[in-house]
């Protein structure tokens, strides 16, 4: 049996936050089984006719999250460091800093371009 500290276990804890939080904003949220092109859940507001497509990338014990690529169904991606704050990026700007830095690493330095911009989920339009 993997340690708790695996980072599987540590993914999965994360996405089932993020579900829980989406839950309580009155999303319906419908969780992929296999993760094969980069979509952890489709989410639609109730009520609502419009869904969206989220990426959860958990990570710890640093800041080290690595997008090589955006799935062009992907609407959001939604980061967990391990100061355990949720950021909530549209694609869009994911692939912005793609197409000028190539392979993007969410470091120390990076990280205050999201930090106060991005952060909670409920910037999810």
């Amino acid at each position: 049996m993997p340690k708790n500290n695996d980072p599987l276990y540590f993914g999965k804890e994360c996405e089932h936050r993020v579900f829980y939080e989406l839950l309580k904003l009155k999303y319906d949220v419908y969780s992929t089984i296999v993760d094969s092109h980069g979509i952890d859940c489709i989410i639609k507001k109730r009520g609502s006719k419009k869904y969206f497509f989220i990426q959860i990338k958990g990570r710890k014990p640093r800041w080290k999250f690595s997008i090589g690529k955006v799935d062009k169904d992907v609407d959001y991606f939604i980061l967990i460091p391990p100061d355990t704050k949720i950021y909530c990026v549209p694609s869009k700007i994911i692939k912005g800093w793609l197409d000028v830095y190539g392979n993007f690493n969410f470091d120390t330095k990076d990280k205050r371009k999201i930090r106060d911009k991005y952060l909670g989920i409920e910037q999810i339009k």
